[in-house]
């Protein structure tokens, strides 16, 4: 995604994404998860706590992103340990790295800083947040600043890519809310996961009836073959669930496709825990039924 620089700050962080419109196609069968669930031990206690919002905001979007405490989370509450900001195929870092991304201070002059500093201008905004460096790689790079804004979009970031390895010459890729997500390898990625419509669980109920769809390209083709068995954490108050899917090989166009249902079968019944989305980052309810391409 290539923003351009005169943009204000409300209007970057509330990019748009332009999605290519999905054909209807009949109804796919159901997929259920009969494979046995990986289970995720159960988180330790949190050793990183994330920062309360402050109290009272300011009004400007500007001074608000910039006085927002840096969101920290606490690995053992993930079920993976690499992250991403802006999904397959843009940097990847570790929890780790984002917890203790370093601020980017005026003494640092390195190309890469540089560049941070030429995609700012007084008209959008990007000057008055507090950037940090994310990960560093011979041809990638990602700065990212709090923003305040409510899980997971609680940064936005940027990334520079460079146009050889021996060049210092750092060119602006994107810009964007980062919502983080966990990056679960170049052959697979996470599924978008909604409540399937009708009647919520019953307590008594060890199958969750869900909705998933691929979020990356797949040339419109549905994903039923190729979801791999889920990684589960359950403890007293939730059930966590992560669903990958296999990417198919090759260049791939984005021709959009119905979610198909898809039926999570736990080892004891659901009670009265909620159901998370694991791949975001902190975990996310699910709780938004869908019915098509919403």
């Amino acid at each position: 995604m290539r923003i351009r620089g005169g943009m204000s700050l409300a209007a970057v962080v509330a990019v748009g994404v332009l999605v290519a419109g999905r054909a209807a196609s009949p109804p796919p069968p159901s997929i259920t998860g009969t494979a046995p669930p990986t289970l995720a031990p159960s988180p330790t206690p949190a050793s990183i706590a994330t920062p309360a919002p402050a109290s009272s905001a300011p009004s400007t979007p500007e001074a608000s992103a910039a006085a927002s405490a840096w969101p920290t989370y606490d690995p053992a509450s993930l079920l993976g340990d690499h992250l991403t900001c802006f999904g397959q195929g843009s940097p990847t870092f570790t929890v780790s790295q984002w917890n203790s991304a370093p601020v980017v201070t005026p003494a640092d002059v390195s190309p890469e800083a540089q560049a941070l500093r030429k995609a700012q201008s007084p008209g959008n905004g990007l000057g008055q947040l507090v950037w940090r460096r994310i990960v560093t790689t011979a041809d990638a790079i990602l700065f990212a600043a709090a923003t305040g804004s409510e899980a997971p979009e609680q940064a936005i970031a940027m990334a520079f890519s460079v146009a050889s390895a021996r060049s210092d010459n750092w060119q602006w890729q994107s810009l964007g809310n980062c919502a983080l997500r966990l990056a679960v390898g170049p052959d697979r990625s996470v599924a978008d996961v909604f409540l399937a419509p009708g009647a919520p669980p019953a307590l008594t109920d060890r199958v969750v009836h869900l909705m998933i769809r691929e979020s990356v390209c797949a040339s419109g083709q549905s994903p039923p073959s190729r979801v791999v068995p889920p990684t589960l954490r359950l403890s007293t108050g939730s059930v966590t669930v992560l669903i990958t899917i296999t990417t198919r090989p090759g260049p791939q166009d984005c021709i959009g496709v119905d979610p198909v249902p898809y039926d999570l079968v736990l080892p004891e019944p659901l009670g009265d825990r909620s159901v998370l989305d694991g791949s975001w980052v902190p975990a996310a309810p699910i709780a938004k039924p869908v019915g098509c391409c919403g």
